[in-house]
C-alpha cells in the first residue's frame, strides 16, 4: 500500500522524478521521467540508477549523503548522451534509505513562464481598458465644482485607480511591456497636472508654482512620473490636514539634460 500510495504521488508531480532504493534499483518513474529519459520503466528497472545515470566527477549518489543538486547524464536509445540538472535526495523507502531523484526540466519551466507571460499580458491589457476610463472619469468629475463631500469618495476612486495603475505597470514588467524611455518635458507635464493635483490636496492646501522660463526635458516614462506625482499628491493630502502651501518646484539651473530638479515641498 505506502509503495502503491508513493507511486500514485509521483505519478501526479510535472517533474521527472525517480524513486529507488538502497541499492539504486528504480521502484518508481513518472511519466515525465519515462519521455525525458526516452526509457520504459522495465529497463530502467533492470540495472542500478548510477550505472546509466552519472555525475560529473563520474559518481551519482552525493558523497555527503545529503540532498545535492548536480548535473547529471544519461544516453537515450540514439546513443546521445543527454545533460540534465537534478535534485538528489535521501528518502526512507521500506525501512532502508533510498534516493528521490527529481530532475530540473528547464523546457517546462520556460514553457510555464511563457504561459505566465501570456496570461500577465491579458490581465494587463484589460485592466489598461478599465483604468483609462476609472482615471479619466474621476479626474474630470474632480475638475468641477464639488462640495468636500461630494469630492471626497471621487478621490478614494481616483486613490484606488492609482493603484491599480502600479499593478498594470508590474504586470507589464513580467511581459517585457515596459514603457521605452522617450523626451518628456517636465515643466510642461507638471502645468498639465497642477488642476488635478489641486483638486486631490482638497481646499486647505494652496498651491504655489516656481517652473523654469524654459521647458525641462528628460527622456523617461511620461505616464510613470504623472502618476507619481498624482500618488505623491494623494499622500500630501493625507498628512497634510491642516492649512498650508505646498510648493512644487522645476528647474534646470546647469541646462544638463541629466540634472533636471524636480521638488515638491509642504
Amino acid at each position: 500500500m505506502a509503495r502503491s500510495l508513493l507511486d500514485q504521488l509521483v505519478q501526479t508531480l510535472e517533474e521527472a522524478v525517480l524513486v529507488c532504493d538502497a541499492e539504486g534499483h528504480v521502484l518508481h518513474a513518472n511519466r515525465a521521467a519515462q519521455r525525458l529519459l526516452n526509457q520504459s520503466v522495465d529497463w530502467m528497472q533492470s540495472r542500478p540508477m548510477d550505472t546509466w545515470l552519472r555525475g560529473r566527477n563520474g559518481l551519482l549518489w552525493p558523497e555527503s549523503g545529503e540532498t545535492e543538486e548536480k548535473e547529471i547524464s544519461f544516453t537515450d536509445l540514439a546513443g546521445q548522451t543527454n545533460w540534465s540538472r537534478a535534485c538528489i535526495s535521501p528518502l526512507p523507502v521500506m525501512g532502508a534509505r533510498g534516493w528521490i531523484v527529481v530532475f530540473r526540466d528547464h523546457q517546462a519551466v520556460s514553457q510555464r513562464l511563457a504561459g505566465l507571460e501570456a496570461v500577465s499580458g491579458g490581465i494587463a491589457n484589460q485592466l489598461s481598458e478599465h483604468l483609462e476610463i476609472i482615471l479619466e472619469s474621476a479626474s474630470q468629475a474632480l475638475l468641477g465644482e464639488l462640495s468636500e463631500e461630494q469630492a471626497a469618495p471621487l478621490r478614494r476612486i481616483l486613490e484606488a485607480g492609482q493603484s491599480a495603475a502600479i499593478l498594470k505597470r508590474q504586470l507589464k514588467a513580467i511581459t517585457g511591456e515596459g514603457s521605452d524611455p522617450a523626451p518628456c518635458s517636465v515643466t510642461s507635464l507638471v502645468r498639465d497636472v497642477i488642476p488635478l493635483i489641486s483638486s486631490i490636496l482638497g481646499d486647505h492646501l494652496n498651491l504655489r508654482l516656481n517652473l523654469a522660463r524654459e521647458d525641462a526635458w528628460i527622456r523617461g516614462d511620461e505616464a510613470a512620473l504623472r502618476l507619481a506625482l498624482l500618488q505623491l499628491a494623494e499622500w500630501i493630502g493625507r498628512h497634510h490636514l491642516h492649512p498650508g502651501v505646498i510648493e512644487i518646484d522645476v528647474s534646470n539651473p546647469s541646462n544638463d539634460p541629466q540634472r533636471i530638479h524636480l521638488s515638491i515641498q509642504a
